[in-house]
């Protein structure tokens, strides 16, 4: 049995749209030190280092015996129930051209490298809503979503004969044949769209729901690529009864449907049940949990597989936990996309370097074809400074021991000259890293991030106050020095979160004076609201304000680490371990799927189930709560066992964007039939 959570979900398998169209099947542990300290060390054993960069861009591609990651599993739908299916339907043509629209070419993107498609047959990668020169002897494989403009344009490639090449040339079409795969299912609308345009129909040799529109972003991490997700769920004044709302839910759900159904499972899902109204199944997680629960079912009811679950999969929203996204975290990939100018899509990263010929711009991609990155990417930045000196010092001495002199046999010079390019490799990435760990050093020295984390820590933990964030600001004004206005922000954003009902007019003034942050850095402090967070002070019902609200603080975790500004654990790390023990407090958080649980039993005590801590100590270890107060709840489930998955090839339910899948009764009269 395995275990995974997610906030931002994934869609159903492919299965053949029209057999009448000639549609193709695709298949489916030191002491805490300071920073500044291990700073210097690094600088000291990096100077002594070449800082000569070989950095190469490498291409993104999964490791096909990985099969278990997400990016594995998708690059395999892709490479293999895609392409793979074109080039059984047409064995004739060597060389093919790909069209993909704005949703799709990230899919693509995320998942592939150039060597995947190439190998694939594919020739020219085209977006479908830019001008394209005629390939008429080339046949096109269309990865498209199954919106009214993708399928409009599509129709148009078709619908009018390409311009003539010479006045006496005859009319030739956009390209060859066509091969027409979505991103998800087609609506009913646009299937009949496609089937009134007469020169496509006649076209085509493959038309196919791949159902694939989720972004990877390493092999454990995907998104659904929503990007005002969080405006639309949580934004304005009663956002469930916006169609926005509704149509990022069945985006969001319909995503994680096709994830599951690409990694073969069919889950037992818990979701956080109550929404920032506190109405009980009125969150978005449940919206989303429901529809994913219906899709999966069907999916399984139709191929005649057993429901018999094979996964957890955990769906929460983001006012689970508020403050995670907040508060600064430590660790190496953490403080590089938060402190320095890295392309969050491609990984890429530039940074200078002197050397003896002067200042010289450098690129990396950080991504996992680099090892090291890998290796470093999840060690807080004090860990990664220790062990990249270690490694500067190890490489130095490896380099030494390598020199060749008048008396190295044959033998010796042969073993260094083969060893070169692994050793110019390994230099490159040392090289690499080395300089960005010591530009991040740098810029926690200078906006005196350590202090602030301190602070933050505090302000969490219930360990400070109003007056500790007063204390700092007045410590960078002694030193002749201003905090960041981002930072100042974070510290506010923390204070609300963790300390309820602290904010009117008169206070959010007050801030505004102390901090210099804006009447727009205001709202955004208040806007937590939207999230459930108690922001502005509530009138007692005697009257007056309420004189205390210590006893309405959240719980926070913590864990024991060996580095400093290390403590706090995001609420999503106490979930999981919940869910994979079977503690999980199934009033909170209810399930849908799976076999019949055992009733649910109170730990001692009746406190929350404290989660294991991770870094130094495995994960179960007991960490503690903090909180101003005692909070039951957590109960205990006992899981079911597991049966084995379901895969094949099934029929996707189809609905439309806004719809469900009771649809389907007009979609397969206006489709004809449709194969499993």
């Amino acid at each position: 049995r395995r275990s995974f959570s997610t906030r931002a979900p994934g869609i159903p398998r492919t299965r053949r749209v029209d057999p009448k169209l000639e549609s193709a099947h695709p298949r489916a542990h030191a002491p805490a030190r300071t920073l500044g300290t291990l700073g210097t060390a690094l600088t000291t054993a990096t100077s002594k280092q070449n800082r000569r960069d070989e950095q190469k861009h490498g291409e993104k591609m999964a490791d096909p015996n990985d099969r278990d990651s997400f990016r594995a599993a998708t690059r395999r739908r892709f490479v293999d129930d895609m392409l793979g299916k074109v080039q059984e339907a047409s064995p004739q043509s060597e060389w093919r051209v790909m069209i993909v629209d704005d949703v799709t070419v990230r899919v693509v993107s995320s998942t592939c490298g150039m060597s995947d498609l190439t190998a694939g047959g594919i020739s020219l990668v085209e977006t479908l809503g830019k001008p394209r020169e005629p390939q008429g002897h080339l046949e096109a494989v269309y990865f498209l979503t199954p919106s009214a403009e993708s399928v409009g344009k599509l129709c148009d490639d078709w619908a009018k004969p390409a311009t003539k090449k010479k006045k006496d040339d005859a009319p030739t079409s956009m390209y060859l044949k066509a091969h027409v795969f979505f991103s998800s299912p087609l609506p009913s609308a646009q299937l009949l769209q496609i089937k009134k345009c007469k020169p496509l129909v006649e076209s085509l040799v493959s038309l196919a729901e791949l159902n694939l529109e989720y972004q990877t972003r390493d092999q454990r991490t995907f998104v659904t690529g929503q990007e005002y997700a969080l405006v639309d769920f949580f934004g304005g004044k009663s956002p469930k009864d916006k169609p926005e709302w509704r149509r990022e839910v069945d985006v969001c759900a319909t995503r994680l449907t096709t994830l599951l159904a690409s990694l073969k499972e069919m889950p037992k899902i818990r979701y956080k049940s109550v929404g920032p109204d506190g109405v009980k199944g009125g969150s978005v997680a449940a919206a989303v949990a429901e529809k994913v629960h219906r899709q999966t079912a069907y999916l399984a009811n139709k191929s005649g597989q057993s429901l018999a679950t094979t996964c957890d999969v955990l769906i929460v929203d983001r006012s689970v936990d508020p403050i995670a996204p907040i508060v600064h975290e430590w660790t190496y990939e953490a403080m590089l996309f938060d402190l320095c100018e890295v392309n969050h899509r491609n990984g890429l990263f530039k940074y200078r370097i002197e050397t003896n010929k002067g200042t010289q711009d450098k690129e990396a991609v950080l991504n996992e074809q680099d090892s090291l990155f890998c290796e470093l990417r999840h060690e807080h930045i004090a860990a990664v400074l220790v062990k990249l000196a270690e490694k500067a010092k190890e490489f130095s001495a490896k380099g030494s021991s390598a020199r060749l002199n008048g008396e190295s046999t044959t033998g010796q010079i042969k073993k260094v000259v083969q060893s070169l390019p692994r050793f110019m490799e390994a230099q490159a990435k040392l090289s690499t890293h080395t300089s960005i760990a010591a530009q991040i050093n740098s810029l926690l020295n200078q906006r005196n991030l350590s202090n602030v984390g301190r602070c933050e820590e505090e302000i969490i933990f219930g360990e400070g106050n109003s007056k500790t964030i007063m204390a700092l600001l007045q410590n960078f004004r002694e030193n002749s020095s201003e905090m960041d206005q981002t930072d100042k922000l974070r510290l506010l954003l923390l204070y609300a979160a963790t300390h309820p009902e602290k904010f009117d007019d008169a206070e959010r003034s007050r801030w505004m004076k102390a901090t210099g942050l804006t009447k727009e850095d205001m709202n955004t402090v208040t806007n937590l609201e939207h999230l459930g967070v108690r922001v502005l002070k509530k009138k007692s019902t005697i009257g007056g304000f309420n004189k205390t609200t210590k006893g309405k603080r959240p719980l926070v975790h913590q864990r024991d680490s060996e580095w400093d500004l290390n403590r706090f654990l995001p609420t999503i790390h106490h979930l999981a371990l919940a869910v994979d023990s079977g503690t999980l407090n199934p009033m909170e958080y209810p399930s849908l799927g799976g076999e019949s649980e055992a009733p649910a039993t109170m730990s001692a005590g009746g406190s929350p189930v404290k989660p294991g801590h991770v870094g130094g100590a495995g994960m179960g270890a007991k960490t503690p709560g903090k909180s101003a107060r005692s909070r039951p709840g957590g109960g205990g489930v006992q899981m079911a066992n597991r049966g084995s998955s379901f895969g094949g090839d099934h029929e996707a339910p189809r609905f439309d964007r806004a719809g469900s899948s009771s649809d389907l009764q007009s979609s397969h009269a206006a489709g004809g039939s449709h194969h499993g």
